[in-house]
């Protein structure tokens, strides 16, 4: 059910509001998907002085430092931390200063068997246990600039660049103790890096920054092999949905995606209608979510039918700021959290929340 702040909305979303009770009431579990994709009531806006549409972190954390219902979590390139309980009101816990000036990254895992919030930097690393106290950890290996991910299941964080691949156990000794994995030749070659890196459940898989028609995939984030996507091309978001059972990606060329049932080692592309150039993308249950740059598309597209067919969102908050749109996306809390940095504030829309 809406919060009493979601209910708070504009005449037009009224009808949805009520439509969505209907729907929860007489479990119309696809109604309700589509509501959720056409309502943004909640919008927020904090300082930066970034330049527009620079990259930024955007990460939800359940159970980080006792906050009733988790934690959102913003990193932008000037390497400020913002934190909100709420998505609406934002503050400063901390300055990551080592933390990276040009593709920051933000993971959600554990330490100990207690979790933490991990920041990419420049030199290493940065953990949290409570979005305020920040520990600088150093590996004495190599630079950890590139994307983190934890596995639950292997209680075991993986660290993707284009020059190193990093695994450490998540234990305090662990994480002072990484272990370098080899890394395919040609992912050095031709990724320049990580963009995005995920676990599925069952495998890890990392994005490239270039170009390029592999996605590296590993059970384990030991073994790493290169796989083949549909297409060359500027690959932007990845997402894996355990209701569908399929991950997908998706990219900055209009018309292109890539979808893959068993967990990222063969890849195809969905025949589709509709579909945008993509920033970023997310996925709760069989919602799966892009943000875009094209005005026409309001700032979102989504599809209910793994990406065969996609429809064109509302107008989300300033979408078209320079051109540059919605910069990522997150799925987490019950609902979707887009951001960007507009030259003068870091901004966020949040959805209407799901059951």
């Amino acid at each position: 059910m809406p919060t009493a702040a979601e209910v708070n909305v504009p005449l037009e979303m009224l009808a949805d509001n009520v439509a969505w009770l209907y729907a929860a009431r007489n479990s119309m579990a696809a109604d309700q998907l589509a509501i959720r994709a056409r309502n943004w009531p909640e919008r927020a806006a904090f300082g930066s002085a970034a330049a527009v549409n620079t990259a930024l972190a955007l990460a939800f954390a359940p159970s980080l430092g006792g906050l009733t219902g988790g934690t959102y979590f913003l990193l932008d390139v000037a390497k400020t931390l913002y934190v909100s309980a709420d998505g609406q009101q934002w503050s400063t816990p901390a300055t990551l200063t080592n933390a990276s000036a040009i593709r920051p990254q933000l993971a959600v895992g554990n330490l100990d068997g207690a979790p933490i919030i991990l920041s990419n930097a420049n030199t290493n690393f940065y953990t949290s246990p409570d979005s305020t106290t920040w520990t600088a950890r150093t590996t004495g290996t190599t630079s950890m600039s590139g994307c983190p991910a934890y596995a639950p299941s292997l209680n075991r964080w993986v660290f993707v660049g284009s020059l190193n691949i990093d695994y450490a156990a998540a234990t305090t000794a662990g994480m002072s103790a990484w272990t370098a994995a080899s890394v395919p030749a040609a992912w050095t070659s031709n990724s320049g890096g990580c963009k995005r890196l995920i676990w599925t459940g069952g495998h890890f898989l990392a994005l490239p920054v270039g170009s390029y028609n592999k996605v590296l995939e590993s059970p384990d984030g030991i073994t790493w092999t290169e796989r083949t996507l549909p297409a060359t091309a500027l690959w932007t978001g990845l997402a894996y949905s355990s209701t569908d059972a399929i991950v997908m990606a998706v990219n900055s060329n209009a018309g292109n995606a890539a979808i893959s049932a068993d967990g990222g080692v063969t890849w195809t592309a969905p025949t589709g209608t509709g579909y945008t150039v993509a920033n970023d993308l997310a996925v709760q249950d069989s919602l799966w979510v892009v943000a875009t740059n094209n005005g026409n598309y309001g700032g979102i597209a989504w599809s209910r039918d793994k990406g065969a067919s996609w429809t064109k969102g509302p107008s989300v908050g300033k979408h078209t700021v320079a051109t540059g749109g919605w910069n990522r996306i997150l799925a987490g809390d019950g609902r979707f959290v887009v951001a960007h940095i507009d030259g003068t504030n870091a901004e966020v829309a949040l959805s209407l929340r799901g059951p």
